[in-house]
C-alpha cells in the first residue's frame, strides 16, 4: 500500500520539480499498479481453468502476485484461489506444495459454498490419500465426489472423479471394479465430446491394463491419451501420460522404447524443479535398468530415487531392486536390510497385503539367495512364492487369471530352469559317485514341473467352469439374452439413480403374436428358431447400455436408459417393423415369420417403481393386443387415472 503521509511530508521540503515528479507518480504509476488487480476476482479465478492446463507455471506466477490483494475477500474467493493454486502445483508435480495448499484452501469451504468447490476439493483430497497409500479413504472420498458431481450434473467433475477412483481400485488390484467404473467414465466422456475428459480416461485405461499385464492394450490407450493431450497442448498431462507409457514399455521388456520415453519425461519435467517429478523419473529409469539386469546402471537411479522420498509404495519397489543389487555384490546384510525395508512399507499399507506387489518379496528373496549360492533355500522360497501367487490369481476372474498366467509363466519357467541348471553344474563334480542320487533328483524335479502344470491346468478349467456358470445364471440359454431375474435386478439399480426431475427411462414389453400356432403347426424347434430370430433382430438395433431380455415363454422386455417416451416409441416402432420383416427357415425348409405387439411405459411421477413400470407396460401391451396385434401402445396416466 502506497504511504501518502510520507509522500506529502516530503513534498513540503522538496523543490517544485520534485513535487511535479511525485504528481506524475500518483497520476501514472499508481493507477497502473492498481489495474493489475481484477475488478471481480471470483470470475477471474474461474476463467483460469483452461489457461491453467496450458501453462500451469505462468498461472502460478499470476496467483502469487494476486495473493497480496486478497485481504478482505470472502470464503468462496479464498477457496477458489487455493484450489487453482493446488491445481497448478499438482500439474507441476510439486506434491508437497499441492497437499499443503489444498489443506489451507479446505478451511474456506463451507456448507453454503458452491457445489463445484466441494466436489473438486473432495477429488483432490482423494488424490492426497491415494499418494499416501491410504486407498480405503481415497476410494471413499472419490466415490462421494463422483456421487455429488453426478447429482450436480457436473459431467467433467464426474469423469475426473470416476477415473481417479478406478485408478485407485487398480492400485489394490480390484481390476473388475476398476473396469466397470472406467467404462462409466468413458461413456460420459464420449457423450460430452470433450477431448480432455476422453484423454484422462484413456490414460487411466492404460494404467489399468498395464497393471493387468496386458501391455499391448495399455500402450494403445496411452498413445491415444498422449495424442489428445498433444492436440490440446496440455504439456503437463502429456508428460504424465508419457511416464505411464515408459513404465508400460518397461514391463513389456521393450527396453529402448522405455528408456527413450522416460528420458523424454525427465527432460519435460526438468523445469518444474519438483522432487516428486524427479523421483518418478529416477524410479522409472532405475527400475528399467534393473529389469534389464544392468544393476550397475540401475544403482545410482535407485539410490537417488530413495533420497527424493517419493510415493511410499514406489519406494518399496526401489528397495526390492536394491536388495537384488547387493545380493549380486555378495553383501547379504545390505541385501536383507533393503528387502526388510520393502516389507516394512507393505506392512504399513494393509490394503497391499496379499497383492502381487507384496508377495513378490518372496520371489525377490529367492533371487537374492540364488545370487548368494543358497540354492535349496532359494528353491523352497520360490515354491512358496508360486503357491501364494496362485492363491492371489484364484481371487480374480477367469480372464484376469489367464492374462496373469500368460504374462508370468515364461518368467517363472526361466527362473526355475536357471536354478536347475546351476544345481546341475554344482552336481557335475560328483556325478561319478552320485549318479543314482542325481537320477532321483531329476525325477523329482520333473514330477514337480508336471504337478505345477497340472495345477495351472486345473485352475484354468475351474475358472472356465465358473465363468460359464456365471453366464448361465444371468442369461437365457436359448436366446442368449438376459433372463428375468437379472433384468429386474438391473432395472432396480437404474431406478435408484433416477428422480422426477432428473433422468429418463422407458420400458418395453414385447409379446409375439400367434406364437402358439407356430409351435402347434411346425413344432417346438421351429418356435425356438423364431425366439432366436427375435433376439437377433432386437440386439441388432439396440444401443450400448440398452438391456434386452426374455422374461417369459414368448415375452421379451427391453429397458432403455436415458430414453424419453417419444424416443421409446420410436425404438418400439423400429423393433416391431424389424420383427415383422425378419424371416427364418426351419429344418424342413419352411419359411417362418412372426409379428409382435409392444407395450411401453416411461419413468415419471406415476411410474417410479419396478412394479408400476412393469404393470403399466403390461397394460399397454394388453391394449396393443386388443387393437389387432402387430401394433404399439403406450401407457399414459391421463388415459389410466386409476391404474
Amino acid at each position: 500500500m502506497f504511504n501518502y503521509l510520507i509522500l506529502f511530508d516530503k513534498i513540503r521540503t522538496f523543490h517544485i520539480s520534485t513535487i511535479i515528479a511525485y504528481i506524475l507518480v500518483l497520476v501514472f504509476c499508481l493507477p497502473s499498479a492498481q489495474a493489475e488487480k481484477p475488478a471481480n476476482i471470483y470470475p477471474y479465478l474461474k476463467s483460469l481453468q483452461s489457461e491453467l492446463f496450458l501453462a500451469p507455471k505462468q498461472v502460478l506466477e499470476k496467483l502469487d502476485l494476486l495473493q497480496s490483494e486478497l485481504d478482505g475477500e470472502d470464503d468462496n474467493v479464498m477457496a477458489l484461489f487455493y484450489l487453482r493454486k493446488a491445481q497448478a502445483y499438482n500439474l507441476l508435480s510439486s506434491w508437497d506444495q499441492f497437499s499443503k495448499t489444498l489443506k489451507i484452501g479446505a478451511q474456506y469451504v463451507r456448507q453454503k459454498s458452491p457445489e463445484f468447490l466441494k466436489i473438486y476439493y473432495a477429488i483432490y483430497q482423494g488424490l492426497v490419500y491415494q499418494r499416501l497409500g491410504d486407498y480405503e479413504n481415497s476410494r471413499k472420498v472419490l466415490l462421494q465426489a463422483a456421487q455429488r458431481a453426478n447429482a450436480n450434473e457436473d459431467i467433467s467433475a464426474y469423469v475426473i472423479a470416476m477415473q481417479e477412483l478406478a485408478y485407485t481400485q487398480s492400485l489394490t488390484e480390484h481390476f473388475e471394479t476398476a473396469l466397470i467404473e472406467l467404462q462409466d467414465a468413458y461413456t460420459r466422456a464420449i457423450q460430452s465430446n470433450d477431448d480432455f475428459l476422453i484423454a484422462t480416461v484413456e490414460e487411466s485405461y492404460g494404467a489399468l491394463f498395464s497393471y493387468m499385464h496386458n501391455y499391448s492394450k495399455a500402450s494403445l490407450h496411452l498413445e491415444k491419451a498422449m495424442s489428445l493431450y498433444k492436440k490440446l497442448h496440455y504439456e503437463s498431462h502429456y508428460a504424465e501420460a508419457l511416464l505411464g507409457y515408459g513404465m508400460t514399455q518397461r514391463h513389456a521388456k521393450k527396453w529402448q522404447l522405455a528408456i527413450q520415453s522416460l528420458t523424454q519425461y525427465q527432460k519435460l519435467v526438468a523445469s518444474y524443479h519438483s522432487n516428486y517429478a524427479d523421483f518418478l523419473a529416477m524410479y522409472g529409469l532405475g527400475m528399467t535398468f534393473a529389469d534389464m539386469g544392468d544393476f550397475d546402471k540401475a544403482y545410482p537411479y535407485l539410490k537417488k530415487g530413495l533420497a527424493l522420498n517419493g510415493a511410499i509404495d514406489y519406494q518399496a519397489e526401489l528397495y526390492k531392486q536394491l536388495a537384488i543389487y547387493y545380493s549380486l555384490k555378495q553383501d547379504k546384510t545390505r541385501a536383507y536390510f533393503n528387502l526388510n525395508k520393502a516389507r516394512e512399507i507393505f506392512k504399513s499399507l494393509p490394503e497391499l497385503t496379499d497383492t502381487s506387489w507384496e508377495v513378490e518379496t518372496l520371489k525377490i528373496e529367492a533371487e537374492m539367495l540364488y545370487n548368494l549360492a543358497e540354492y535349496q533355500t532359494a528353491f523352497r522360497l520360490l515354491q512358496k512364492y508360486l503357491s501364494k501367487y496362485q492363491q492371489i490369481t484364484q481371487q480374480k476372474n477367469y480372464q484376469r487369471l489367464y492374462q496373469l498366467e500368460l504374462s508370468s509363466i515364461n518368467t517363472r519357467k526361466d527362473l526355475e530352469i536357471t536354478m536347475l541348471r546351476k544345481q546341475a553344474d554344482l552336481d557335475l563334480k560328483q556325478i561319478q559317485t552320485q549318479q543314482q542320487i542325481n537320477q532321483k533328483q531329476k525325477l523329482i524335479t520333473l514330477f514337480m514341473i508336471l504337478m505345477f502344470f497340472a495345477i495351472v491346468g486345473f485352475i484354468f478349467w475351474q475358472f472356465y467352469i465358473n465363468r460359464k456358470l456365471r453366464r448361465l445364471s444371468n442369461h437365457d440359454s436359448l436366446t442368449g439374452l438376459y433372463n428375468r431375474r437379472y433384468t429386474f435386478e438391473k432395472l432396480s439399480k437404474l431406478l435408484v439413480n433416477l428422480n422426477e426431475s432428473k433422468g429418463q427411462l422407458t420400458v418395453l414389453l414385447i409379446d409375439l403374436d400367434e406364437f402358439k400356432k407356430i409351435n402347434d403347426h411346425f413344432g417346438h424347434p421351429a418356435g425356438d428358431k423364431i425366439l432366436q430370430l427375435v433376439a437377433q433382430v432386437g440386439l441388432s438395433i439396440l444401443r450400448p447400455g440398452d438391456i434386452f431380455a426374455r422374461v417369459g415363454g414368448e415375452e421379451f422386455m427391453l429397458i432403455l436408459p436415458r430414453t424419453s417416451q417419444k424416443q421409446g416409441l420410436n425404438v418400439a416402432e423400429r423393433l416391431r417393423s424389424a420383427i415383422e420383416k425378419a424371416t427364418v427357415t426351419d429344418k424342413k425348409g419352411h419359411k417362418l415369420s412372426i409379428t409382435a405387439s409392444i407395450g411401453t411405459a416411461t419413468y415419471d411421477k406415476n411410474n417410479t417403481t419396478i412394479e408400476q413400470l412393469y404393470a403399466h407396460a403390461d397394460q399397454a401391451l394388453y391394449q396393443a393386443k386388443l387393437a389387432g396385434k402387430n401394433t404399439i401402445r403406450n401407457w399414459s396416466f391421463s388415459e389410466h387415472p386409476n391404474p
